[in-house]
C-alpha cells in the first residue's frame, strides 16, 4: 500500500531542488536553444535516467558507502569537477569560432545529448546529497516497497517534465531567433558558470 503522507513530504522539496538553476539546467537550456528540442528532450531523458537510479540507490540505503568510504565522494566531485570545466571550456570554444565556422552544422551522434546529460548528473555530488537529504526526513525502515516505487515514478516523472518544459520554451522559434543573435555571450555565460561549478567542486573535494 502506497502511504501518501511520505509522497508529500517529499514533493515540496524535490521540486525546489529540480527547478532550481544549476548545472543540469544550464545543459538541457544550451542544448535546446543551439540544437533544437529533440536533442534538448535527450538531454532531459538522460537527466531523468541518473535521477531515477540516484533515487533508487538512496531508498536502497547504498548512500552509507560514501559515509564510510569518503574516497568515493571524493572522486566524484574530482570527475564531476573536470567534467564541468571541459563542458565550460568547450562552450567558450564554440563561441570564440568565426562565423563560418558556427554556420556549419555540427554532426552530432544520435546518443550524445543524452549521454551529456546523463554525465552532467552523474557527476554532480550534489544530486546525490540532496536525495539522501530530503529522503531522510521521510523514507524509513517502515516504508512500504509500493511507497518506494511511487517515490521513484513521482521523482523520475517531475524531473521528465521540468527539463522536457524548459526543452519546449526554450526551442520555440522566437526565442531560438534571440538566442541566435545572443549566441555568443550565452555561450560565453553558460560555459563561465559551468566551469565554475567545476572549480567549486574540485575546491569541496580538498575538504
Amino acid at each position: 500500500m502506497i502511504d501518501a503522507d511520505v509522497l508529500l513530504n517529499i514533493l515540496p522539496l524535490y521540486v525546489l531542488g529540480v527547478i532550481s538553476p544549476g548545472p543540469d539546467f544550464l545543459i538541457v537550456s544550451s542544448t535546446s536553444l543551439s540544437r533544437g528540442r529533440m536533442e534538448g528532450l535527450k538531454t532531459a531523458a538522460g537527466i531523468t535516467t541518473v535521477v531515477a537510479f540516484y533515487t533508487l540507490i538512496c531508498l536502497l540505503g547504498l548512500t552509507t558507502l560514501f559515509e564510510h568510504y569518503l574516497w568515493l565522494m571524493t572522486a566524484v566531485k574530482i570527475l564531476g569537477g573536470f567534467y564541468l570545466i571541459y563542458l565550460g571550456i568547450m562552450m567558450w570554444r564554440s563561441s570564440l569560432a568565426s562565423p563560418q565556422q558556427t554556420i556549419t552544422p555540427v554532426k552530432i551522434s544520435r546518443g550524445n545529448s543524452y549521454r551529456r546529460g546523463a554525465l552532467t548528473c552523474l557527476t554532480n555530488p550534489k544530486a546525490i546529497a540532496f536525495f539522501a537529504s530530503i529522503f531522510a526526513l521521510a523514507i524509513t525502515h517502515h516504508t512500504t516497497f509500493a511507497t518506494k516505487i511511487a517515490v521513484i515514478l513521482m521523482t523520475s516523472f517531475i524531473c521528465i517534465f521540468w527539463f522536457s518544459f524548459v526543452a519546449f520554451g526554450l526551442s520555440k522559434p522566437a526565442v531560438h531567433k534571440r538566442y541566435q543573435a545572443w549566441q555568443r555571450t550565452i555561450e560565453r555565460i553558460t560555459g563561465s558558470v559551468l566551469a565554475l561549478f567545476g572549480v567549486k567542486l574540485l575546491l569541496s573535494a580538498r575538504n
